[in-house]
């Protein structure tokens, strides 16, 4: 078995891949997109994204994705910590950094490090992993890459400052994806579902009410804009389940007659939160 990810190996999406699938080969991929379509390619059989950091928040771009792939559902979700790292060759010190490599999310989550070094210019690089792949390859002592332990461990690089995050709960939640010919794994005590409203006043309201009256608790609600209808939505919800999960299908059965559009995008297992009963 393998799993996809996104990014170069020592990244923090190849750590959630080993804690989710520790026993599959892993794939990494240069783009979000390429491990999706490694999914619907059979080059791999799970794929690991990030959709959200305890800090900066949604990666929409994956919950976009997820969309134009409907052959794909969630089978699992775990989160990683981040710890962000400043990473040098040998001979580099910080009075010899000049310019500092990483993904945006990690520059601007090490920000308040940073700040101290105003000199210091801030590139953006794909990858957190990548940049510290780049700095070992260039050998550069004014270079520096801010990326995970494991990321200096596997390129040879030497941690110039440690937990340099400006918030030190920092953490990264990601899907486990597969297509729909691999059913998840039970016990379920989650569910994501999207959908859009009908024209009809307070239809938002109402669906919120149905899921209260069916006592599942609401966890996240959070809406997107709908490519091609300028000001119209569609909301992610995420539903913590009970041990009654046909309970949920039932309900799930009954919100058409309060959405336009309505999709499933999975039940699965959490380990962010407790399995109720």
């Amino acid at each position: 078995m393998t799993a996809a990810y996104q990014g170069e190996p020592g990244a923090y999406s190849e750590m959630a891949c080993q804690k989710l699938f520790p026993e599959s080969e892993t794939l990494p991929c240069r783009t979000f997109r390429d491990v999706f379509e490694s999914l619907k390619n059979d080059r791999a059989q799970f794929a690991v994204l990030p959709v959200e950091n305890s800090l900066a928040g949604s990666v929409h771009e994956n919950y976009d994705l997820i969309l134009e792939y409907p052959e794909v559902h969630i089978i699992a979700e775990t989160q990683v910590t981040v710890n962000h790292h400043l990473l040098a060759v040998d001979a580099a010190t910080l009075e010899t950094i000049k310019t500092v490599l990483s993904h945006p999310q990690a520059l601007m989550q090490s920000a308040g490090f940073l700040d101290q070094y105003p000199h210091w210019v801030r590139q953006p690089f794909y990858d957190t992993a990548g940049s510290a792949a780049h700095v070992a390859q260039q050998s550069d002592p004014t270079l520096a890459a801010i990326a995970s332990r494991g990321a200096a461990e596997r390129y040879g690089l030497k941690i110039l400052a440690s937990a340099i995050e400006s918030n030190h709960h920092n953490y990264t939640r990601f899907f486990a994806l597969a297509l729909k010919s691999r059913p998840a794994k039970e016990p379920f005590n989650k569910a994501s579902i999207v959908f859009t409203l009908g024209q009809e006043i307070g239809s938002l309201a109402k669906v919120l009410t149905r899921i209260a009256e069916a006592s599942f608790s609401l966890i996240k609600l959070e809406s997107r804009p709908i490519h091609g209808r300028p000001w119209q939505y569609m909301f992610y919800a995420d539903v913590m389940l009970g041990p009654d999960v046909e309970r949920f299908f039932a309900l799930y059965r009954q919100l058409p007659n309060y959405v336009g559009d309505l999709r499933l995008l999975g039940t699965y297992f959490s380990d962010l939160i407790n399995y109720p009963g």
